[in-house]
């Protein structure tokens, strides 16, 4: 059994890349586009990019040659656009080892003098991991305002990072001067990745200043520290691919394998930033125990296990 601290585990629906040519369709704000003929290579969950398409573009359908992405077009897409694995990163919030146990596939064959001898077909990694009392919840709700704009009878915020408001959000600005910067509850007419548009009160004039703070209060924000998915997200992959091979990355110092009968070379080793082994398995094991519970979170035990095929 290996334990392997300071290491990350990902999970993937696909690891083939490859690309395609564009057919039709694909204008701007266009969340479909057609290509030019069918690609059994291509996956949901991939990543996909070209001419036209936004930064970390995702396929969340495929029917035939017309492939669904998400978010829209950012202009009309055209040429070769490609196909790449997206990892989801499995968040390392009091993650526990993960553990790698190898078996041994044999088969047993009793010869005509009855000596009994093994055969060994094949050799597979059973990889392990749970984590004690990890929130349900990835996605941080809130965002750093860096600057809030009277623009007619709006305001137009400006975050200091991308933020995932929508304008179905209700948002609590605070932390911002003049006072009538601050906002409670408040729709957003209008979203970019880092703006969001609210409609002005009536003493706000000019410029705010200061560094603000903005939540979307009707979202979860009790996340895991490193942003990466947690528990609620597992169990809806758990839930929708425990019956279909997937793929498993995980990362850790290593040296590379050499071929059978040759040894290790001390030049062949690599970081635990960089070193990575990818398993095509199936989730073979499962377990989740509501520890906590908030108005707006549990904080749960799980536990995973994926079988090498």
């Amino acid at each position: 059994m290996a334990f392997l601290l300071n290491s990350g585990i990902a999970v993937s629906l696909n690891n083939t890349p490859t690309t395609a040519t564009y057919a039709s369709g694909g204008a701007g704000a266009a969340t479909t586009v057609v290509i030019s003929a069918a690609n059994s290579n291509i996956k949901i969950g991939q990543k996909i990019a070209g001419t036209g398409l936004a930064a970390n573009s995702v396929v969340t359908n495929i029917a035939g040659t017309t492939i669904t992405f998400s978010p829209a077009a950012t202009s009309q897409i055209s040429g070769t656009l490609t196909f790449s694995t997206n990892w989801y990163h499995l968040t390392d919030h009091n993650r526990n080892e993960i553990n790698i146990n190898p078996i041994v596939i044999e088969k047993e064959s009793r010869m005509a003098n009855g000596t009994l001898r093994k055969f060994v077909v094949s050799k597979k990694d059973i990889v392990s991991v749970s984590w004690d009392l990890v929130p349900t919840s990835h996605t941080n709700h809130t965002a750093q305002i860096q600057s809030g704009t009277v623009v007619g009878n709006t305001i137009v915020f400006v975050t200091s990072a991308a933020h995932n408001f929508t304008t179905s959000s209700s948002i609590v600005v605070s932390g911002l001067s003049p006072s009538p910067f601050n906002i409670s509850g408040v729709t957003p007419s209008s979203v970019t990745s880092t703006t969001f548009i609210v409609p002005k009160p009536s003493a706000a004039t000019g410029v705010s200043t200061g560094t603000g703070f903005a939540q979307d209060v009707t979202k979860v924000s009790i996340t895991t520290i490193d942003g990466k998915y947690g528990a609620g997200w597992i169990n809806a992959f758990y839930n929708a691919n425990h019956n279909i091979p997937i793929y498993v990355k995980v990362t850790s110092a290593d040296y590379t394998t050499p071929s059978s009968g040759s040894m290790p070379s001390d030049s062949a080793h690599t970081s635990a930033l960089t070193g990575e082994k990818i398993y095509q398995a199936f989730i073979t094991g499962f377990s989740k125990s509501i520890r906590k519970r908030t108005r707006t979170t549990d904080y749960v035990d799980m536990t995973l296990e994926f079988t090498e095929i």
